[in-house]
């Protein structure tokens, strides 16, 4: 009986079920914030990204928070382009005007 297979179906069997953990913290905090039809589409990209980042290959050892913020980023740009420019500010940067309260920093003075 060949011992290599039991630990193969294990190792991709752990992977599939990292990879569904990611998937689908991705897709709640998505339809959480921005509602279900961007979730459906974000679901599209995280497989699309998945597909474009590892191919054919069998999961192994996969970055699977990689294929999230591939995703991540496709649904920024597609959010981008839908909200009306005066909503943007608030809507894709909550952190706006933050950096002003930070204190400067200034090596030159070293």
């Amino acid at each position: 009986m060949n011992q290599r297979r039991p630990l193969f179906n294990s190792l991709y069997s752990d992977q599939l079920n990292l990879a569904e953990r990611e998937r689908s913290a991705f897709l709640a905090a998505v339809a959480a914030v921005f509602g279900p039809e961007q979730a459906r589409l974000s679901a599209a990209d995280w497989l699309d990204a998945t597909e474009q980042i590892y191919g054919p290959h069998e999961p192994t050892g996969q970055d699977w928070r990689r294929v999230t913020i591939v995703a991540s980023a496709r649904l920024v740009c597609r959010l981008a382009i839908e909200l009306p420019f005066e909503g943007r500010s608030t809507a894709l940067n909550p952190y706006e005007g933050i950096a002003d309260s930070l204190p400067s920093s200034d090596c030159s003075a070293a």
